[in-house]
């Protein structure tokens, strides 16, 4: 079964020089991952409306839906963002929510706070 990868761009207009540059950035991404990862069959599918109606309309024919979380729903250390909490909400297959890593400081010198 192939990987479908969804990039929705209703917020667009306003966002990173508007859609076509969001478009051609997500294009050149995936191209990248594609080459890392030549074994996964990937279906690009770009559209108009939000993220989160978009999710949910391709969750219907999915074994299960993954959606990163980057932590810009509004509050500091909020653990999901309003599209995430909305798929986990309403989505009619399991759904898995992939964080960015955690970079870690480096701890201070010996005798240092």
């Amino acid at each position: 079964m192939p990987l479908v990868v969804l990039c929705a761009l209703a917020d667009a207009p306003g966002v990173l020089g508007g859609a076509r540059e969001m478009e051609e950035r997500f294009t050149q991404l995936m191209i990248a991952a594609e080459k890392e990862h030549p074994e996964i069959t990937v279906l690009r599918q770009v559209g108009a409306g939000t993220p989160r109606a978009a999710l949910l309309v391709a969750a219907a024919g999915a074994q299960m839906l993954v959606v990163g979380c980057r932590g810009h729903g509004g509050l500091k250390n909020m653990s999901l963002g309003s599209v995430a909490q909305a798929v986990l909400h309403y989505s009619p297959c399991p759904v898995g929510v992939v964080h960015p890593p955690v970079r870690h400081r480096a701890p201070p010198p010996p005798g240092r706070c």
